[in-house]
């Protein structure tokens, strides 16, 4: 994609400013609607050169806009990922506390044996 060129819109600009004093000058209709016809086209080839520039813009926008999409994405994903860490992490968690409680309450049976099987002097 080509930069715009703005010194062929200057040369447009000052050709229309020519016709439009030729306008001033003219002696019929015809002459007039060809004047008028020459002004549009020049207009036109403006509005093409400046588009060039919003081409531009546009692709640059879509880019970035792919970038974003590609990104949100990875975030879902990651966001996925650290939710299965974090009920993975809880599931263990709570598996290795109830193994716990269980060692714990066999611990304290186990004491309550002893003592309760033996005399112990305070």
């Amino acid at each position: 994609m080509s930069e715009v060129d703005y010194e062929k819109i200057n040369k447009y600009k000052v050709s229309i400013k020519s016709i439009k004093n030729k306008i001033k000058e003219a002696n019929g209709i015809d002459e007039l609607t060809v004047l008028a016809s020459k002004i549009i086209e020049l207009e036109n080839q403006i509005v093409l050169e400046k588009n060039k520039d919003f081409l531009k813009l546009e692709k640059s926008k879509k880019e970035a806009e792919l970038l974003v999409d590609q990104a949100k994405r990875k975030l879902k994903q990651a966001e996925y990922e650290l939710q299965h860490l974090e009920s993975t992490i809880e599931l263990k968690t709570t598996k290795y506390r109830k193994e716990l409680q269980l060692k714990i309450e066999s611990l304290e049976n186990d004491v309550v044996s002893v003592i309760s099987n033996k005399e112990f002097e305070l």
